[in-house]
């Protein structure tokens, strides 16, 4: 096992995470300034998780011929000359027409080779560091995924000010090629591709994956806690927190960054504890998922019905060691219910199920908010971590 990779693969996704963010604001500001459309603006997050969604599905296609740390390289690399490509359109006289076509291209590829990316890297954690390590690792991973999103928001809103979009997306091309480069120092250390996967069919490949997730019993409870857990999530999309914020809590615009900053810090207050009590955890992740969609339910269901600012932001800061605590604990027992050579396929499945999920839940959140309220998606959402708590911890009971 070798840890030195492990600090590499880390160090440079999060500075890719940290140039994703700074990217993403930089063409949602800049296709506003160029079409003064809020609904153009507001395609670039849909238009990136449908095509997350299809590169997660055929990311298996992908692992059964290529090593993991070959197919992060492609992916990090290819998103490193996407960003090139609009820092050019941008920089060249085109007509507004051309710019905003090479803007969404740009965006429909990135996200199609980003969703190679996140299943890739959770599935090499287990082949850089030792078993008992996992759980603090992939708390680092969560807690400084959350960092570099608080940071990104709040720094990348500055430099696009100082700069201009231009300038901010040079910095997040540069950052992508630290990233890139950075994977040199990766080294692989796991079983080698399983020949009777080589040799099936597209087909079998693309099902290798879906057909695990299924065939265990472990396996199953746990994607049903996730996707009840990924529906209840998708209440903290921007729209609806700002809809909350405005009908609620009668606060401003402002207050819509207050929530999202409460929510970051407490996401890493709770990686910070997730750490500290990793060996702990280790022996009881079934129970951290319960527990975990529990408070994190009784929390919402609280936020729905406060029409506090003050203690919307406190309920905010406690939401985040209970999503950090079910979020570390299913990663972790994911990986541990898995066999090396299954594990990418098991997490190109699992992720593209948690896309496919989380946008369907968006649609169907906003459709509530405008038939009953705003304050409904809360309550369905906290009805939704309750269940899936409430399957976890039967589960861990009956084991």
């Amino acid at each position: 096992m070798n840890r030195r990779s492990f600090h590499w693969l880390w160090i440079g996704q999060s500075s890719a995470n940290l140039g994703d963010a700074f990217y993403t604001l930089a063409v949602v500001s800049h296709l506003y300034s160029l079409t003064h459309s809020a609904t153009f603006a507001a395609m670039v997050p849909l238009l990136r998780v449908g095509m997350m969604l299809a590169g997660g599905l055929a990311a298996p296609l992908v692992m059964a011929r290529f090593s993991l740390k070959g197919i992060l390289i492609a992916s990090q690399w290819g998103q490193t000359g996407l960003l090139l490509a609009l820092y050019t359109a941008i920089s060249v006289s085109v007509s507004h027409v051309t710019e905003i076509m090479a803007i969404f291209a740009v965006i429909l590829m990135m996200a199609f080779l980003d969703g190679w990316t996140v299943p890739t890297r959770n599935a090499l954690v287990p082949r850089l560091i030792p078993e008992d390590q996992w759980v603090k690792a992939n708390g680092w991973l969560l807690t400084s995924d959350q960092i570099v999103q608080l940071i990104g928001w709040i720094a990348g809103g500055m430099l696009s000010a100082k700069w201009g979009v231009r300038e901010l997306i040079g910095l997040t091309f540069g950052m992508f090629l630290f990233s890139s480069v950075s994977l040199k120092w990766v080294k692989e250390a796991g079983q080698p591709r399983e020949k009777d996967q080589k040799h099936l069919p597209n087909r079998g490949q693309w099902q290798i994956g879906w057909k695990t997730l299924w065939s265990r019993r472990i396996l199953r409870r746990l994607v049903m806690t996730d996707i009840l857990d990924t529906a209840a999530g998708s209440v903290w999309v921007g729209a609806l927190t700002l809809v909350f914020v405005r009908e609620i809590l009668h606060r401003g615009p402002d207050w819509w960054g207050w929530i999202n900053g409460s929510y970051f810090a407490g996401m890493i207050l709770g990686g910070v504890i997730v750490v500290h009590l990793s060996r702990h955890l280790e022996r009881n992740l079934v129970r951290a998922m319960g527990w975990g969609s529990l408070l994190a339910g009784a929390f919402v269901f609280i936020y729905a019905w406060n029409e506090h600012p003050g203690v919307a932001l406190a309920l905010c800061l406690l939401m985040g060691p209970p999503y950090q605590l079910r979020e570390t604990a299913q990663r972790t027992l994911l990986q541990k219910s898995v066999d090396d050579t299954l594990l990418p396929h098991v997490l190109a499945a699992h992720g593209s199920l948690t896309y496919a999920t989380f946008g369907l839940s968006v649609l169907s959140m906003s459709l509530a908010a405008d038939l009953w309220g705003i304050q409904t998606p809360y309550i369905i959402s906290g009805v939704l971590l309750l269940g899936a708590a409430f399957i976890a911890l039967t589960a861990a009971i009956s084991d």
